[in-house]
């Protein structure tokens, strides 16, 4: 990533060539985590897919249960990739 796109850049963790974990401060000395995903394709093979959401679920599991996830509305929401209190939101917000 440019330096002068993200001068606020805290960290930058290549997860692999799938997830990229950035950690951005922002003016109030709060700190984002953004995780980055480019999940494999429905013509991927099983075995892929698990792997790539076996470590998503890992990459999440190590920054806390302090996350805020958006989702298109296309998305199944996974119980286990988003923890209990976003799905249970997900949950409220279509009722």
């Amino acid at each position: 990533m440019r330096e002068t796109k993200l001068k606020n850049l805290f960290k930058e963790d290549y997860v692999n060539e799938r997830i990229v974990l950035v950690k951005v401060e922002l003016r109030k000395k709060e700190t984002w985590t953004l995780i980055t995903v480019y999940a494999p394709t429905e013509y991927s093979s099983t075995e892929e897919k698990e792997c790539f959401y076996e470590t998503l679920q890992d990459t999440v599991d190590n920054e806390g249960d302090n996350t805020n996830t958006k989702l298109r509305h296309k998305n199944t929401p996974r119980k286990n990739i988003l923890g209990q209190r976003v799905y249970n939101r997900l949950l409220l917000d279509k009722q």
